[in-house]
């Protein structure tokens, strides 16, 4: 049974990614691994590349940005 609006189910194509990881309060975790990409990305003379997948768990949170920009085609729901 698929998900109800605005939910909605994708598929991630594989790709290459950078990821960020900290283990930290909900309210800093973002900020911080947010910033290390932005960092990163700064130093690949490049910009943050939409859309990030964020994972959340066990305190740990991961963000993968992915390394290139996407394609019209990428993750279609």
């Amino acid at each position: 049974m698929p998900p109800h609006a605005p939910l909605a189910e994708a598929t991630i194509p594989v790709r290459q990614v950078a990821v960020a990881k900290i283990k930290a309060h909900p309210l800093f975790a973002y900020g911080k691994t947010y910033s290390a990409l932005l960092d990163f990305a700064r130093q690949r003379h490049t910009t943050l590349h939409l859309p990030t997948l964020e994972i959340y768990d066990a305190s740990v949170l991961s963000v993968e940005m992915p390394l290139h920009e996407p394609t019209s085609s990428s993750a279609q729901p």
